[in-house]
């Protein structure tokens, strides 16, 4: 009898410590192994540790039938969903990951949330080589206020590694975020501090077009950014990551500060870049093969690219290696020669230090010269690598 109460003794103790108990800070404590037992846990005043393991959330797939006889097979994506609770945190003590099994949906979803802590978890997504699209986020934090992530490794192909907007207070300490497609982190319309503490990114922007055209940390407001709150990055460690652009903010960066951080083979650091502003709003222009290069410090542009974008016509002459270039609204025509320090504006001639030449097989032009030749103003920011051309008039 004795040996009978003291196994059953043994078992309550067990089940005990696999359920839930109270912890200092408010929260029920509760041990999970599978999805299923994770999705259920998720409750306010709640920290889940995960067991060591790999768990996958798997899209629901559906069939779609319609009268002609067709039919059309979807899907409907899962993932770690954390919405409309306060006081919780999920904890993978290093040694648990969560993967999506789709690429067009974010691992981990933060909505409607407060006091949120992701620690120790490893997360991504496992899906075909074409990489992310869409909200593929790896963690994608909205309308929710005083997020933590910590002690993290977040990988591609996640479009991005942590992408938030409408909220505030988002703190990233001691994470990994590495070979996302887009870029390392993006914020929008946030109203509270944002830190990153001790992190390490990694190669990320992996996909040239986005390297080109989106920047490392991306700030968007819909209205400018108010100075009451602050992006503190500190002691964070940058490696072969290929946005061109750290930040897309030129102007007043007052409320930016990098603090004691290493860089090292990233694009931004030798990237020269062009940023239109135009209709109202500013673009990053995209080269599909020769990227703008400095000449005795001048920034030469391929000739084509930039002015096509822009509503020009060049004509190229293969005889005198020139080129003419008109507009329908401009009354004159600017003419550039190859290795010509002067240019044709209508019938001026105007000096210029450096001139034309071609790099593999493509014509490049002093960007300054050929812009102010049509009245465009034309600025230099540093801080962004950028050359800044108004092509707006207003």
């Amino acid at each position: 009898m004795k040996k009978i109460l003291s196994v059953l003794t043994a078992l309550v103790l067990l089940v005990s410590a696999m359920t839930i108990t109270a912890v200092a800070n408010d929260q029920n404590v509760v041990y999970v192994s599978t999805v299923e037992e994770l999705e259920s846990s998720l409750a306010s005043n709640t920290k889940i540790v995960l067991s060591p393991g790999r768990y996958v959330f798997r899209a629901e797939k559906m069939m779609e039938y319609f009268d002609d006889g067709t039919a059309w097979e979807y899907e409907i994506p899962k993932c770690l969903n954390i919405n409309g609770l306060s006081n919780v945190t999920v904890e993978g003590n290093n040694q648990a990951e969560i993967v999506l099994d789709v690429g067009f949906e974010a691992v981990v979803r933060i909505a409607n949330s407060e006091n949120i802590v992701i620690s120790g978890l490893i997360l991504g997504h496992d899906v075909p080589a074409f990489g992310c699209e869409g909200e593929g986020y790896v963690i994608d934090v909205s309308h929710s206020k005083n997020t933590l992530i910590q002690n993290c490794d977040l990988y591609g192909c996640g479009v991005t590694g942590i992408n938030a907007w409408s909220g505030g207070d988002i703190t990233v300490n001691n994470t990994i975020i590495r070979e996302c497609m887009v870029n390392g982190a993006s914020f929008y319309s946030m109203n509270g501090d944002i830190t990153f503490n001790d992190c390490t990114f990694i190669a990320n922007a992996y996909d040239e077009y986005y390297a080109q055209t989106i920047p490392f940390f991306e700030f968007r407001q819909s209205e400018e950014l108010s100075y009451d709150s602050q992006v503190s990055i500190n002691r964070c460690t940058f490696t072969g990551n290929k946005n061109v652009m750290f930040t897309d903010i030129t102007g007043d960066k007052s409320w930016l500060s990098v603090n004691d951080c290493t860089f090292s083979g990233n694009a931004w650091e030798t990237a020269v870049n062009v940023k239109i502003y135009d209709y109202g709003y500013w673009s990053n222009h995209f080269f599909e093969d020769q990227r703008p290069v400095i000449v005795d410090g001048r920034t030469l542009v391929p000739l084509r690219g930039i002015l096509e974008s822009l509503g020009y016509e060049i004509v190229w002459n293969d005889a005198t290696r020139s080129a003419t270039i008109t507009k329908y609204d401009v009354p004159y025509a600017v003419e550039v020669a190859i290795d010509s320090n002067k240019i044709l504006k209508g019938s001026e001639t105007v000096e210029i230090d450096v001139p034309a030449t071609i790099i593999n097989n493509r014509t490049m032009v002093p960007i300054r010269a050929i812009s102010e030749a049509f009245d465009m103003k034309v600025d230099w920011d540093n801080d962004s690598r950028s050359v800044l051309i108004y092509a707006d008039e207003n």
